[in-house]
């Protein structure tokens, strides 16, 4: 298909290899892995709604989905077709109507996905994943204002994905009644300008600077300071999940008056412990919301220096991730493959997510509309690489005695390592990075350690009395986006309804 490619897709191409090149010359900034190994990742797509501002620009429907794993893109000035093979298609753009109070858009046939469609195909199988004991990762990426926060995390009375899976959590609870003891914590940062933070911490303590990205061989690539908050029940959870996205950074840009300029990672975390063949058993597993910031071109972010910056840090580390996607998708499978995941922060923070320790479903966001042709032909690209992706995800089951023994082990070891080293300038740069990586996984063990020790009863006494302390101390959060409203476009950002036979006409 590389014939067919236009000079941009040949550049983007072009660019990731450049990417994976430079990476290779960097010893730390690599890992190898074996690209024909594991399961493949699942791709969906949805296509959102035409809006007023796509129509006064002249734009009509280019997209559409063929069927329920195949959409196609049309050119308008050239009337040239691409199709695209996908796992899932969510056709979206009509066949609804929309509530008036309450907001909520209301299916009118059976072609149009709403939120519930979605989470009955895409989101049930992560909660299974959950209690089984499997990590698993829900991606969502497009330009901006395609969908990507509504997808996820919804508006007003559409909830989103989050919202509904997080529900599920809470009533399977209940539903299995036994004796097992299910622990469910969450987390939730964001990445601006290569920077995480905590968006569930008041942003007047927030760690200036950022918090630190570290990476063991156990616990994999973690932020160091981090907050897991217990949550007893659902409306405690949604409490936090509103507090994380009220506190998210926005911003206007000429392609939405509300957009996110920051990327998004939602992590929910199912402990269940419980006891077989007379041992206690220690089952944790995550499932973890990733909202990317929109992509889009930097000129289009605006003309305000602030936003054109944003808009460049975005496209590099999204860059970064096709660079991945690309290492991983076309990798000799007869041989270990190079990743650059350390090229960005990003991708540094998605490692389990590309080819590590989880399933992974990405859901790719497009505008229908032909003034954005660019972009949703872009993002389709990215969908294809998504599709050859391949994910190891293991069960996450030990005794927690042996699961404690074996972390005190490794720590002694990893002691005795750094006290031979102690007082001695590194022989070399290689035994310099090893010093780090030891320390890396000591401070991973010794926070596992204190986590498994802790009693859930201590953990939720220890987060009450964290609040109450923030709360004398600080003002209240900002509720400028109550209701899950990040995602409100102006009049000319709201979607055109548009009924079968105007569809029929607009192709």
């Amino acid at each position: 298909t590389q014939s067919t490619w236009g000079f941009s897709e040949r550049f983007s191409a072009f660019l990731a290899l450049s990417y994976v090149r430079m990476s290779l010359r960097r010893s730390n900034s690599i890992k190898i892995v074996s690209s024909d190994a594991g399961e493949a990742a699942t791709v969906a797509v949805r296509v959102r709604p035409l809006n007023k501002r796509e129509k006064k620009n002249g734009g009509v429907l280019c997209v559409q989905t063929e069927s329920s794993s195949a959409v196609a893109i049309t050119n308008a000035n050239n009337q040239q077709k691409r199709s695209f093979q996908v796992d899932q298609t969510y056709w979206s753009a009509s066949g609804f109507t929309q509530d008036p109070t309450t907001t909520l858009y209301i299916p009118q046939d059976e072609l149009y996905a709403d939120q519930k469609k979605i989470f009955a195909q895409g989101g049930v199988p992560l909660v299974d994943n959950l209690f089984s004991g499997v990590n698993s990762y829900h991606v969502a990426y497009g330009e901006t204002g395609s969908g990507k926060s509504f997808s996820t995390f919804g508006q007003r009375a559409n909830r989103g994905l989050a919202q509904l899976c997080c529900e599920d959590i809470f009533k399977r609870i209940v539903e299995l009644n036994n004796d097992r003891k299910y622990e469910v914590t969450i987390s939730m940062l964001e990445l601006y300008n290569e920077k995480v933070q905590d968006l569930l911490r008041p942003p007047t303590r927030r760690v200036k600077g950022g918090l630190r990205v570290r990476e063991s061989d156990k616990a994999g690539v973690f932020v160091e300071g981090l907050k897991k908050h217990p949550v007893a029940d659902f409306p405690a959870l949604t409490k936090k999940i509103r507090e994380g996205v009220s506190n998210r950074t926005m911003a206007s840009t000429l392609y939405n008056s509300a957009s996110s300029r920051t990327h998004v990672i939602m992590t929910v975390e199912l402990t269940q412990r419980f006891i077989k063949n007379n041992q206690m058993e220690h089952r944790k597993a995550t499932l973890t919301f990733v909202d990317l910031a929109g992509s889009e071109k930097a000129v289009k972010a605006g003309q305000n220096k602030d936003r054109f910056a944003q808009a460049t840090a975005i496209n590099q580390s999204l860059t970064a991730l096709r660079s991945v996607l690309f290492a991983l998708a076309t990798g000799n499978r007869a041989k270990k493959t190079s990743v650059p995941y350390r090229s960005s922060m990003l991708t540094r923070l998605l490692h389990n997510a590309l080819g590590g320790n989880a399933r992974t479903y990405f859901l790719f966001t497009l505008s229908p509309s032909s003034t954005c042709y660019e972009e949703s032909l872009g993002t389709l690209r990215y969908a294809e690489l998504a599709k050859k992706m391949r994910c190891n995800p293991i069960n996450n089951q030990d005794s927690q005695s042996h699961l404690l023994e074996e972390l005190k082990a490794e720590n002694d070891r990893l002691r005795r390592l750094l006290v031979q080293h102690q007082g001695k300038p590194p022989a070399n740069n290689e035994i310099e990075q090893d010093i780090e990586q030891w320390e890396e996984e000591l401070l991973a063990n010794e926070l596992a350690i204190a986590e498994i020790s802790q009693t859930w009863e201590e953990k939720v006494a220890a987060a009450e009395r964290e609040a109450e302390a923030e709360q004398e101390s600080n003002s209240p959060t900002n509720e400028n986006m109550a209701d899950f409203d990040e995602d409100e476009e102006d009049e000319e950002d709201a979607p055109e309804i548009l009924t079968q036979q105007q569809q029929q006409q607009q192709q």
